[in-house]
């Protein structure tokens, strides 16, 4: 409040307010002292001070300096009523208050932004995230891919990625852990939970959808190669090409790979969905999406094959 300005005390006064306290602003330049000294000055065609003249005479020591600098000492002096101090508070919220409580404005964001990231584990989120996008898109049967960014331009090419990397990146790095269970790693300590699904849309709008592990073709072939899951998911996918003619139809809808991931050491889980969008002028759409969330629940993680 020490570094309130002058107009500040330009509302009328309260009976509360003594005597001995200083006029607002208009009361002090109806003074004859004042009048006396502002009469002086020159005018301009609207019989006002112009503001040139004015600021000559501030730049100057003169006589309307000092009145306003005496003046000013007295308004300067402490409050003397509760009513004054409101007026003044009052004044200055209304004359500024976006500027003025700027300061603390950008600094309640800054801590709402800081409990937020700490609240919802942002950052650890999108690092799961980073992970396990970085992984797929990136991963080639070969040295020399296919890969997803690179490889995909039609429907075809889309199956044979899925197929050849796809399927590799989902069940390639199978871990057999103390308790017997096979798990399949991705990106390091992420481990895939159940299966991955299939999903097809045709061009009428049809869909068609099927778990790779759990279907008849994927079984069969577990029953006389009971470790190879890579083998079995591809045996699957086969299966679906032959029995499902629309699966390689070039005027399909979608094609979509989707699965939960989970992430012990982390506590978090996963939702993978990579989703290639075909349109009738020939572009097409690779999207990659993967959610990540905090595990609260600390589930034990068993494959369920």
């Amino acid at each position: 409040l020490l570094g309130l300005p002058l107009p500040a005390l330009s509302r009328a006064r309260d009976e509360s307010d003594s005597e001995d306290e200083p006029p607002p602003l208009p009361e002090m330049l109806r003074f004859p002292e004042a009048e006396a000294i502002f009469q002086k000055l020159p005018l301009d065609k609207d019989g006002f001070v112009s503001a040139e003249a004015f600021a000559e005479e501030l730049a100057n020591q003169s006589q309307v300096l000092d009145f306003l600098q005496s003046q000013a000492t007295k308004c300067s002096l402490p409050m003397k009523s509760r009513e004054k101090l409101e007026r003044l508070i009052n004044w200055r919220i209304e004359r500024d208050d976006a500027l003025g409580t700027l300061f603390f404005t950008f600094v309640l964001l800054i801590i709402f932004y800081l409990v937020v990231q700490v609240n919802l584990e942002i950052q650890s989120n999108q690092q799961a995230e980073t992970a396990v996008r970085s992984y797929i898109s990136s991963f080639g049967a070969q040295l020399s891919g296919p890969f997803m960014d690179q490889h995909i331009s039609d429907v075809t090419s889309f199956w044979s990625w899925a197929e050849q990397s796809a399927l590799a990146a989902f069940f390639g790095v199978p871990a057999l852990g103390a308790d017997g269970i096979t798990r399949f790693h991705i990106a390091g300590s992420n481990v895939l939970l159940g299966d991955v699904m299939v999903t097809h849309t045709d061009k009428d709008g049809d869909v068609f959808s099927e778990w790779l592990l759990h279907s008849t073709a994927a079984q069969n072939y577990l029953s006389t190669n009971s470790s190879d899951y890579l083998g079995a998911a591809r045996a699957a996918m086969q299966s679906f090409w032959r029995s499902q003619a629309d699966l390689n139809d070039p005027h399909s809808r979608a094609i979509t790979l989707s699965c939960s991931i989970h992430n012990e050491p982390a506590s978090k889980l996963l939702l993978v969905r990579v989703s290639s969008l075909f349109y009738n002028t020939g572009d097409m759409d690779l999207q990659f999406f993967s959610t990540a969330c905090a595990d609260t629940a600390e589930i034990a993680v068993q494959q369920a094959v």
